[in-house]
């Protein structure tokens, strides 16, 4: 971190590591309608069923034209199919009531000694379930669009630590895939994208230091439009910045060593990104947030700060 910078990654960490009491977590009976794709999740048929959790999703085009978000409501309809040009898959995974219990056999053919070892490294029971529930659906989900047995999917890491699909392990026909995934207390999401794409999820719970976070990371308007925000919608309102900025940055690639500063918002939230590429030309956005029970998603292009 250079002299100076803002401690991004302590900042990021303070929020997805407020505690949570365990009966937060919706535990959720798995019935006919609901098509696990392991056997610690079913999954979504729409952001509404995962209440209580901020999502966000960012993704970068080379254009202006929308792009959609498209629900994955079972892991067989993306059976050999790749997302088209102008969309973006989510997949929304919720914990099946007992599936914790279930992590190491239900799902260790899904992952590679590594990552079960790293599931195993979690010094607290609930994140080593997200981790391991994260990454098992991730490559049940990119193994099916490939056809692929889960393991035999490769993944590399970018310097910032964003993991992309190894050479060799790429669609053919130079197809690029583009994938993020994000897990909070009681829900995964994965994203994919065939262009740059984030996806970040957050519990929704006051905080002490909400106000403090947004003043030193986001851009000044951010802290205006909070300030003059109404003080019960200020927890939802704070959860919609940071998803949207943490699924920004993760699109981007930069981590969490990224400028939260390089996005500013209108006074609903919604996102206008003002960075410049090297060329000179202003990036095309597309972004979507659900807020609990309440759909929200919203399309922004390049904008300026207002």
């Amino acid at each position: 971190m250079l002299a100076g910078e803002p401690n991004f990654r302590a900042a990021a960490e303070a929020v997805s590591r407020q505690p949570i009491a365990r009966a937060d977590v919706p535990e959720i009976s798995l019935t006919a309608s609901m098509a696990a794709s392991n056997p610690l999740l079913w999954l979504a048929e729409y952001p509404g069923q995962a209440a209580g959790h901020a999502i966000s999703w960012a993704c970068q085009s080379d254009n202006p034209d929308p792009i959609y978000a498209r629900i994955i409501e079972a892991i067989d309809q993306v059976e050999g199919c790749l997302p088209a040009a102008n969309e973006v898959w989510l997949c929304l995974g919720l914990p099946i009531s007992g599936g914790e219990g279930e992590a190491s056999s239900g799902v260790a053919a899904c992952l590679s000694a590594q990552e079960l070892d790293r599931a195993r490294a979690f010094r607290f029971e609930a994140d080593g379930w997200s981790y391991t529930a994260a990454h098992s659906l991730l490559r049940t989900m990119l193994g099916r669009m490939l056809r692929r047995p889960p393991l035999s999917l490769h993944f590399d890491v970018g310097e910032a630590g964003k993991p992309y699909l190894s050479a060799g392990t790429e669609p053919a026909g130079g197809c690029g895939l583009h994938f993020s995934l994000s897990h909070s207390c009681g829900l995964v999401a994965i994203a994919v994208a065939r262009h740059p794409v984030g996806v970040d999820v957050e519990r929704m719970r006051p905080l002490p230091d909400m106000r403090e976070l947004l003043a030193e990371l986001m851009a000044d308007e951010v802290l205006n439009h909070f300030d003059s925000t109404p003080p019960d919608e200020r927890t939802a309102l704070f959860h919609r910045y940071w998803t949207l900025a943490e699924a920004f940055l993760k699109a981007r690639g930069d981590g969490l060593g990224g400028a939260f500063a390089d996005l500013a918002f209108t006074p609903g939230g919604i996102p206008r990104p003002v960075p410049i590429s090297e060329n000179g030309i202003s990036e095309h956005w597309h972004f979507g947030h659900a807020n609990g029970a309440v759909v929200d998603w919203c399309q922004a292009g390049p904008g300026e700060r207002e």
